[in-house]
């Protein structure tokens, strides 16, 4: 059942999910990690909490930078909950420069930094980062970025611990 609805979140992706110039959609099953992580990071009982994601959603949702750089694709909202669709809003790089120089310039939104999986356990790096535009303000310091180690389980992915978190 959760391999066609990854097939059938892809299909729909697909229609309606532009790549932004780091490379094509994420493979579906990266996406599913970062969706679980997204959808979780939202309910009140789930351990999973993105570093600094209060920070991030201080305009009452947070921007996600939708590229994941080391993984060169881009990943799609095609699987969040409908909560997570009214408090995650994908955006690419261009548009992160827009809204920080809309809110004074600065920006803080959460990014994905990387996804490994190997077999049943997922790595994800994800935090808080700041976007300042133009360039040359000099802005905010802040923000933390940790590495999560989820076990895949019947009904996706859950939290198993964190591992490295950096704090600037």
């Amino acid at each position: 059942m959760k391999a066609f609805l990854t097939l059938l979140m892809t299909i729909i992706c697909i229609s309606s999910c532009a790549t932004t110039g780091v490379g094509e959609m994420c493979d579906p099953a990266i996406n599913a990690v970062v969706t679980d992580v997204l959808n979780q990071s939202l309910d009140p009982d789930s351990e999973i909490r993105i570093p600094d994601q209060e920070l991030a959603s201080k305009y009452g949702f947070a921007f996600v930078l939708k590229e994941i750089d080391e993984n060169r694709c881009n990943i799609h909202d095609a699987g969040f909950s409908e909560l997570a669709k009214e408090q995650f809003k994908l955006v690419n790089k261009s548009q992160l420069n827009s809204e920080a120089s809309r809110r004074d310039g600065q920006l803080v939104y959460v990014r994905i930094g990387s996804v490994e999986i190997d077999g049943d356990v997922a790595h994800i790096r994800i935090g808080a980062s700041v976007n300042i535009w133009p360039k040359k303000k000099v802005g905010l310091m802040c923000c933390c970025i940790g590495d999560m180690v989820l076990d895949r389980s019947l009904d996706g992915w859950v939290f198993r611990e964190w591992g490295l978190v950096l704090c600037g």
